[in-house]
């Protein structure tokens, strides 16, 4: 009994369990629409290995383990271009909404993979070029034809969200925001639908068409970047040129492999500060968020709200923002608000109202239209006649040559003088006359002629001493051409 005892308390009986910590889980959900805004069912979601596919509105929710640290979903359906977005760390989230816009293939194209092709896109400029054999199986035997090229063009200029990743540049350990002139996604595969990329140490040239926000201007040179669809973020590789002329330019450069390609410039940040609270006043503490689109640049940004209902977002400097803020349970969101910044930090005068039910839709840019060209001088070409008063009255009868050159006379009736008037007009209108007129000397008329009416307004001035500070207005028409 004495040795049993002892034999039991040595440890004779088996030791307790290690309990492992339970696995907390959080809610990943979105919704996937096409770029015209339509719900897309049956989108293949895979998020960690964790999938789903979304139902007949689009919407998908997954659950995915909150010790997941930074990772991408990933969207697929045939006849679209594969999506992927960023899910950022959700340990101190606990939810996430990630929408997706997914893009329908551009064009599909069959071609011969053992001979060098050209592979174009019917009404752009968008275009692919490969060498004889550049392609090969992921084991990196060769391809057997016919292969099948499938390109989807990424214009980002009235949607941000057709562009996969998040805007965001892997630079070392950090990132670094970019903004986006076009970008151009490329799948190619063989007759028996395995993957196809280029082989080790071939290239291919690429077209992809230039587009921009707004009244921006295009680089003639801009840096290449392909999607890293592990991280979700950009990578610089290569750079490319300006091509073409208005509206039909494209960016030209060189690659080594397929996957989503950006022709990006990077831009320097400042902050706006703000916050967030609901229709009643009360700030919104937990689970909501920022997003930001540019206004006049291709760009994205983001910002999670804290446990005081404040958000702090890096922004494109000298450049507006469009901000929204969205909140997940309860799902509400707020209307937009455009904050334009300079070069330095601002703090919004007021919260953002998460005052509308249910999340955010897909916030759309229409395309700006770039302002026509304006007249020639010959367009103006003719004789004109009118008035001027303020401090002093008058006529004035001038001829316009098909040059732009001004000659013709004018008279006073407050001085019952005639003088010479001589100047010119400039494309789009711009009038300038000088005169000598009245007691105190030369005169300069400054005004406009509207092409279109044959109109002529303006402002008209001393330019001497000592009475410069007499001036006025004067109008007239062009006069119809005597039959």
């Amino acid at each position: 009994m004495a040795i049993a005892s002892f034999l039991s308390g040595c440890g004779g009986s088996d030791p307790d369990p290690i309990v492992e910590p339970p696995v907390v889980f959080a809610t990943v959900q979105g919704t996937v629409r096409g770029t015209d805004g339509t719900a897309v069912s049956g989108v293949h979601v895979d998020i960690a290995g964790v999938t789903a596919d979304t139902d007949a509105s689009g919407h998908y929710s997954v659950q995915v383990d909150n010790a997941t640290p930074n990772t991408t979903a990933r969207f697929t359906k045939s006849g679209f271009a594969s999506q992927v977005r960023p899910v950022r760390s959700l340990q101190s989230q606990g939810q996430q909404v990630v929408d997706a816009t997914l893009n329908a293939v551009t064009a599909t194209t069959s071609f011969n993979p053992a001979a060098s092709a050209t592979l174009t896109v019917t009404g752009s400029t968008a275009q692919v070029t490969l060498a004889a054999n550049a392609l090969v199986r992921s084991n990196g035997t060769a391809a057997t034809g016919p292969a099948n090229a499938q390109i989807t063009l990424l214009d980002a200029s009235q949607a941000t969200g057709v562009m996969p990743g998040d805007y965001l540049a892997s630079n070392g350990n950090a990132t670094q925001p970019i903004e986006s002139n076009g970008a151009i996604q490329v799948e190619f595969s063989d007759a028996d639908g395995s993957k196809l990329q280029l082989a080790s140490g071939q290239t291919a040239t690429i077209r992809i068409p230039a587009v921009k926000r707004g009244l921006s201007t295009l680089p003639a040179t801009i840096a290449l970047y392909y999607l890293d669809e592990t991280s979700g973020l950009w990578v610089q590789d290569g750079s490319a040129t300006l091509q073409g002329t208005a509206p039909s330019q494209y960016y030209e450069g060189t690659v080594t492999h397929f996957t989503a390609w950006n022709a990006d410039k990077p831009y320097d940040t400042v902050y706006i500060n703000g916050c967030v609270q609901d229709s009643g006043g009360t700030r919104i503490t937990s689970g909501a968020f920022v997003l930001g689109e540019g206004v006049d640049y291709i760009g994205k940004s983001y910002a999670t709200v804290d446990s005081a209902g404040n958000f702090r977002m890096a922004v494109k400097k000298s450049a507006t923002t469009r901000l929204f803020g969205q909140q997940m349970i309860p799902a509400r969101y707020s209307a937009t608000a455009d904050v334009a910044v300079a070069d330095v930090d601002i703090t919004m005068s007021g919260c953002l109202v998460l005052n509308k039910d249910g999340f955010a839709p897909v916030l759309g840019f229409p395309p700006v239209s770039e302002p026509p060209p304006p007249p020639p001088v010959g367009a103006y070409a003719g004789h004109y006649t009118g008035t001027f008063s303020g401090t002093e009255t008058g006529t004035f009868d001038v001829n316009i040559s098909d040059t732009g050159r001004v000659s013709g006379s004018g008279h006073s009736t407050t001085y019952n003088l005639d003088f010479v008037v001589n100047g010119t007009v400039a494309a789009g209108g711009a009038l300038s006359l000088d005169a000598a007129s009245g007691t105190a000397g030369a005169s300069l008329f400054s005004g406009n002629i509207d092409v279109t009416t044959g109109v002529v307004t303006g402002t008209w001035r001393y330019v001497t001493t000592p009475v410069s500070s007499t001036n006025g207005t004067f109008s007239g028409n062009k006069v119809p051409p005597s039959r």
